[in-house]
């Protein structure tokens, strides 16, 4: 693609890319044509992963958008993650209007009499399953009566955890119709990165379900 008029250029944050396109010409219609063109071309590149464009095109900050605008609720229960996806939610002005609530349950004696994961799922499949993960989402929606509930468990590291190494993650799904899914993740990072990742995955996740 030519860069010299417009340019553009890319600026890398915590697991998001923001592109920055200029263009300079003899007049502003000039340039909005200029500009139109470039940014059709870039976003039928990227396709599915750019979300948001402005001041506010975080990827959280879209996602808050998109639940206050279609009136969902949402709730979560994170273990690997410690509450991180919580933290991140409510950081953006107005999530009161989606958020209901969540819940902590690192340790597997929370996961099963606080938050109500079943026991034989536990001892059959492990915290670290896809069966964990929906098991958690879908307890997490009943519990805070939201549109969709939302887990995390996994592996943070550094140490391996029920025969899975850091970084292997799954990420549960549960909306109001009775559709309950989950995700398995592999990321490489170290234990903050894969706690990170693993959320900002998480927001993409609901981002889709909701689109």
């Amino acid at each position: 693609m030519n860069q010299t008029n417009p340019s553009i250029a890319p600026y890398a944050g915590d697991y998001e890319v923001t592109l920055r396109v200029t263009a300079t010409g003899d007049n502003a219609s000039e340039c909005e044509n200029l500009l139109e063109q470039t940014i059709s071309e870039v976003l039928a590149i990227v396709g599915d992963y750019y979300y948001a464009e402005g001041d506010k095109n975080s990827l959280v900050n879209t996602v808050s958008q998109m639940l206050m605008e279609k009136n969902i609720t949402i709730s979560a229960a994170e273990s690997l993650t410690g509450g991180l996806f919580q933290s991140r939610l409510v950081s953006v002005p107005g999530a009161s209007h989606y958020f209901r609530g969540g819940i902590v349950s690192y340790d597997d004696v929370i996961k099963k009499d606080v938050l109500g994961v079943p026991e034989s799922i536990l001892n059959e499949y492990g915290a670290v399953s896809e069966e964990c993960a929906m098991a958690m989402a879908d307890q997490a929606r009943r519990l805070f009566q939201s549109d969709i509930g939302i887990s995390f468990t996994g592996v943070a590291g550094p140490e391996e955890l029920e025969g899975e190494p850091p970084g292997t993650v799954w990420i549960g799904l549960s909306m109001g119709d009775g559709n309950v899914s989950a995700q398995k993740y592999r990321f490489m990072h170290g234990r903050t990165g894969n706690r990170e990742r693993s959320v900002m995955q998480g927001l993409d996740m609901v981002k889709r379900m909701i689109k």
